[in-house]
């Protein structure tokens, strides 16, 4: 199967890393960088959320709160993967001079 670049259209093979007409970035689904921070993101969302419910129905407990954090963070990551899932993207770094 083949690819083409949407910056220079170079045809190039799936499973290529970098495009081999202008050297851009090709990646296949989330960037680690995106799932990193839908993970920190719902690790924080879901903490607060935890922390606003103990407070207002339960008694506080970390315990809890850091469980929840964790499923916060397990769940981010996933929906991060699953939004670029059977995506191929192009990334290339321009510089100004």
């Amino acid at each position: 199967m083949k690819i083409v670049c949407p910056h220079c259209h170079t045809v190039s093979n799936l499973g290529v890393a970098v495009c081999v007409g202008c050297q851009a970035e090709v990646v296949y689904g989330s960037t680690f960088s995106e799932v990193k921070s839908a993970a920190t993101f719902g690790a924080i969302a879901a903490g607060v959320v935890s922390s606003v419910i103990m407070v207002k129905f339960f008694s506080f407990s970390f315990v809890l709160l850091v469980v929840c954090a964790f499923i916060g963070a397990l769940c981010g990551r996933a929906w991060a993967q699953k939004a670029h899932l059977d995506e191929t993207r192009f990334f290339r770094l321009f510089l100004n001079k």
